[in-house]
């Protein structure tokens, strides 16, 4: 029995020494930065995702990790083809938790390979990027709590990601987000204003810089920095005309992103390019069967280009009404939305002479609209 003990606590300890060194072979061996075909992999998965081809994506994902098991970018990838075919996920969504709990799981083996070297830069950086899509996940939706609870964690890995962009140059992503969005989002968003003071001072046209350096150059991130342009360009800068080169730009880039083409009608509509609008429309409405944010989008559009173009105010009017009904899945996902649609109806009804719902319209939208450009137009 005494023999038959040790050899237990034998096992458990050869078990434990194996799980040990196999775990810092996985670490210190798969060095995913330094290995060019891993990184030409990932581009090209990321890129299949952006595309809309999730099937694919996940195929070139699986390769990817054969090559680096227990590695932080595994459970990122997972979670962000999650979130890109849930698009815009919202807390509802059946798999938002699925795209949570993978990005925990990045957080956690990230932490454990900087507790083992504080400075170990893949863990530093896939913590931050899963902080940074939590972060974006639940700003979206409207969640301060959890936004503010992710607000510290998240900046002392961006804090080390400032003394680390020359050595991986992904950083000046974050880096610019944050130059640029420190300056700008509290005086925008006040319910953020108190937290600001704890940080240190950005600098937008740095951040503004750093962006449009990684839109050109990045592997990871280069859509990314292509959104956040256009949004800054439309909603910080007012500027819709600059905006729509950025919506323009990442639309070529991928065609089959049907996010990225909504962002573009919502460009497109700031310069009142309703033919163009129907074009794009016509592609989205291949994809409505499956996509009910494309379904909403070519509601409402629709409803403009009825209105506007072919001045139909009957056939404006269903189509502003069904895409509100979808819209309401989404929440303040789609605020901007809603609001062209409600700014539709309003003047709809005025024509019509019904004030009473032309006025209620017309408040509805000027509570959800959060763009200037679309507050100027009605």
């Amino acid at each position: 029995m005494q023999v038959y003990k040790m050899g237990l606590i034998h096992r458990f300890v050869f078990i434990g020494v194996t799980l040990f060194f196999s775990e810092q072979v996985i670490f210190s061996q798969v060095r995913i930065f330094e290995r060019q075909d891993i990184m030409d992999q990932i581009r090209n998965g990321i890129d299949h995702v952006y595309n809309y081809d999730f099937q694919g994506a996940d195929s070139i994902f699986r390769q990817v990790e054969n090559l680096t098991p227990g590695h932080p970018v595994n459970p990122f990838l997972r979670g962000f083809i999650i979130y890109w075919e849930t698009t815009p996920i919202t807390p509802f969504e059946q798999r938002s938790g699925e795209f949570v709990a993978e990005m925990e799981e990045t957080k956690r083996i990230s932490l454990n390979m900087t507790d083992k070297n504080e400075e170990d830069i893949e863990g530093i950086f896939f913590d931050l990027a899963a902080h940074a899509l939590l972060l974006l996940f639940y700003a979206d939706n409207g969640d301060s709590r959890e936004v503010l609870s992710l607000v510290i964690p998240a900046y002392r890995r961006l804090k080390q990601g400032f003394y680390l962009d020359q050595e991986f140059a992904e950083f000046r992503f974050f880096t610019g987000v944050y130059n640029y969005y420190r300056e700008v989002y509290p005086v925008i968003h006040p319910v953020y204003k108190p937290v600001s003071v704890f940080f240190p001072p950005g600098d937008k046209d740095i951040g503004w810089k750093m962006l449009l350096w990684i839109k050109d150059n990045s592997v990871f991130l280069r859509a990314e920095a292509l959104y956040f342009l256009s949004h800054i360009a439309m909603s910080m800068e007012d500027n819709p005309e600059l905006s729509l080169t950025f919506t323009k730009e990442v639309l070529d880039i991928f065609p089959h992103n049907n996010f990225f083409r909504i962002r573009h009608l919502l460009a497109l509509n700031s310069a009142c390019n309703y033919t163009e609008i129907k074009y794009h429309i016509k592609i989205l409405q291949q994809d409505i069967a499956t996509d009910r944010f494309a379904a909403m989008a070519c509601l409402i559009f629709g409803g403009i280009v009825q209105e506007k173009l072919e001045l139909n105010d009957k056939a404006a009017e269903q189509n502003y009404l069904e895409g509100l009904k979808i819209a309401e899945q989404y929440g303040i996902r789609v605020d901007n939305y809603s609001a062209l649609a409600h700014f539709g109806l309003s003047r709809i009804y005025e024509r019509q002479g019904d004030r009473k719902l032309a006025r209620d319209n017309w408040r509805e939208a000027k509570s959800q609209a959060k763009y200037d450009y679309i507050l100027k137009n009605n």
